[in-house]
């Protein structure tokens, strides 16, 4: 059953969803930073891309790199771009922004990038 081969990119995707709409406080300690919104999207379109590239070689290792790319970047990103147009049509005072987009695909690309070289050095590792 799915849900329980992919249960940690599931529930992963409920946290960022649930963030993604809930009101937020501005919070004074971080409006400093610049651009600390767009580290919170690249952080959680990370984390959502390297649980579900960990939940499939945990069930698959035989699919080809495209098909490794549109589960671990192209779904995480769609996904972003859902919430960003459910934000600024049904979650008030949220918005949706070009910038949240970018920053949850790069988020989502950079996991992969990451997790593709880990395995790479694992098998290499477990070959030798």
């Amino acid at each position: 059953m799915i849900l329980l081969k992919y249960w940690k990119s599931i529930l992963v995707s409920c946290v960022v969803f649930y963030i993604s709409v809930i009101p937020i406080p501005p919070v004074k300690m971080v409006d400093h930073i610049p651009y600390f919104d767009k580290m919170v999207h690249f952080g959680m379109y990370f984390t959502l891309a390297s649980s579900l590239f960990l939940d499939f070689i945990s069930t698959s290792l035989s699919l080809s790199w495209i098909k490794k790319v549109a589960l671990i970047v192209i779904i995480p990103s769609l996904y972003g771009g859902l919430i960003e147009i459910l934000q600024g049509a049904y979650f008030p005072p949220r918005s949706a922004e070009w910038s949240d987009f970018f920053a949850d695909c790069f988020g989502s690309l950079v996991a992969y990038l990451i997790c593709n070289k880990w395995l790479l050095l694992k098998l290499q590792r477990d070959s030798a």
